[in-house]
């Protein structure tokens, strides 16, 4: 074999050499993907073990807020499911500003201290909260937390079947303001010593919402009577029988004002068999959406096929949500819902917000959105009608009233 032969030889082979092993880098590539993305779906099933991360937020909610304690489980930003959400509310010593003053007391005393547990097993399943802590300047309307609890659902990804709204003091006094108006926005409520006289109105417009509730106290409280604690549930069962189970009085005994709310949000104490954590996700209002058992991740569900062919649509379901009222007053511009509406043979393609009745005045911010904020409403009763309408082209309707009252 001559010299010219010989080098063409071990051109060709050296070239095949090279080529068989790019072909083996982009097999090792293609496998590399498919571990991050199996990584990445089995995220959301990794218990929580580290402690939540506990964060101050300088951020105006609304004119009453000064800033937030943001709360979050510690791989929050590691998945993309949905966790539970407390709205807690402070007492009166920490109103005003300066966040770190919240963490003396109850839930943000221990999530600041590291004692609040990463996670709870309800039901079979773990939970791990979003805690939202505002500083309010004064004592709060029942508008301005619902404006926080508005603001926590946007913000993060909450389940919406799984809102709890609690506090301590005045924050337990002011779970009950909210509730009368919002209550049927929470899934449960825990008022803690609430510093709320009620009466048999207040007590009815709670009882109306069918929400569950764990009211915790003390007979030598010498800041709250007794007697307020008892009055609220016996008059609320008294207007609502069918919910009277859901309903939960605690009473203790030789404990003051600061001790009776100190033990009730620490998470090491118990009644029945449970602390107010795990109470309060005993209960949801709609489908909640968190929640894993921990296991291996289930295999990811068949996107849906816009092209492929039907036959025999099933109309989708609007739901408006709860009607609304709010004073004037309280300058508060209200939000209406339609996140429940549903779909059971596909999903649902558009909404859209439109006035049917009331006053002149208004705008409807996002017309094409589930949510929607109103603003600029005057005094009078408006109606509101969501249109939703499914992939097959299939509609629906349904309509909340909103009152401005004087």
């Amino acid at each position: 074999m001559n010299l010219k032969n010989l080098s063409t030889l071990f051109l060709s082979a050296s070239l095949f050499v090279f080529s068989s092993c790019k072909k083996d880098i982009v097999a090792d590539e293609s496998l590399t993907g498919e571990v991050v993305s199996s990584d990445a779906t089995a995220a959301n099933d990794v218990l929580e073990t580290a402690a939540p991360v506990h964060t101050p937020r300088q951020i105006a909610i609304n004119s009453n807020v000064s800033g937030y304690y943001e709360t979050l489980p510690a791989r929050y930003s590691l998945t993309t499911k949905k966790y539970p959400l407390i709205v807690f509310i402070h007492g009166i010593g920490e109103l005003g500003t300066g966040l770190s003053r919240l963490n003396c007391c109850g839930l943000p005393y221990h999530i600041n201290k590291k004692t609040f547990p990463a996670k709870f097993l309800v039901g079979g399943k773990y939970y791990s909260y979003i805690v939202v802590t505002p500083q309010f300047r004064v004592r709060p309307s029942a508008a301005q937390i619902q404006s926080v609890v508005d603001y926590a659902k946007g913000k993060y990804r909450v389940d919406a079947a799984r809102v709890y709204v609690g506090g301590l003091s005045m924050g337990g006094g002011s779970t009950w303001d909210w509730s009368v108006v919002y209550g049927q926005n929470a899934a449960a409520i825990v008022p803690v010593c609430a510093g709320t006289k009620p009466t048999t109105t207040l007590a009815a417009g709670v009882a109306g919402k069918n929400l569950p509730i764990w009211s915790l106290n003390s007979s030598s409280d010498a800041a709250v009577p007794i007697q307020w604690g008892k009055d609220w549930i016996s008059w609320i069962d008294a207007r609502n029988t069918n919910y009277a189970s859901k309903t939960k009085l605690t009473i203790w005994s030789g404990l003051s004002h600061n001790a009776t709310w100190g033990k009730a949000w620490n998470p090491t104490t118990k009644v029945d068999g449970y602390n107010t954590y795990e109470w309060m996700l005993l209960y949801t209002r709609g489908t909640s959406t968190s929640g894993t058992t921990g296991s291996a991740a289930p295999a990811p569900a068949p996107l849906p096929n816009p092209t492929s062919p039907t036959s025999g649509n099933v109309a989708p379901v609007a739901n408006a949500g709860s009607d609304v009222s709010v004073p004037k007053s309280w300058n508060y511009n209200p939000y209406v819902y339609a996140t429940t509406s549903k779909d059971s043979d596909g999903w649902l393609t558009t909404f859209k917000w439109t006035k049917v009745s009331g006053p002149s005045t208004g705008t409807i911010v996002s017309p094409n959105a589930s949510k929607t904020q109103l603003t600029g409403l005057s005094v009078g009763t408006y109606i509101f009608r969501v249109t939703v309408t499914d992939n097959n082209g299939g509609t629906d309707t349904d309509d909340v009233t909103v009152k401005i009252t004087s």
